[in-house]
């Protein structure tokens, strides 16, 4: 990514990071799944603020399959079996499905919104 996006993303990390810390009640306690779905909904209104409601809730499907995808990944690199292999291509293919419908819409984003969509919300299929 670019500096600027790069610069951005960071930008958006630090608002995820103020936003759970001191916009959530303190007497709600999510689990982890839900913890970070909601982190991603700070993320996707922070960096995507002109989209409806129900566009930036479809954008963190898009982002939540995407961090499924990396930890697919990894724990096929880290365990080598059969049933880590396809439960990657199984992630994979659910994220491009999702995908598909962001990449249309993402032509009307600015130059950095779409650097930090290819790179932090697309899956890259090797």
């Amino acid at each position: 990514m670019s500096p600027e996006a790069e610069h951005v993303w960071k930008a958006s990390d630090d608002y995820v990071e103020l936003a759970f810390a001191f916009l959530e009640p303190k007497n709600d306690r999510y689990s982890d799944g839900n913890a970070e779905w909601k982190k991603e909904e700070y993320r996707v209104s922070f960096l995507f603020p002109n989209w409806p409601e129900r566009s930036r809730l479809d954008l963190c499907k898009v982002r939540y399959r995407f961090l499924a995808v990396e930890d697919a990944q990894r724990v096929e690199r880290e365990d080598k079996s059969q049933g880590a292999a396809s439960g990657a291509e199984h992630q994979e293919a659910d994220a491009v499905a999702l995908q598909r419908d962001a990449q249309d819409a993402c032509a009307g984003f600015s130059r950095i919104q779409q650097e930090i969509l290819r790179e932090k919300f697309f899956v890259h299929l090797t």
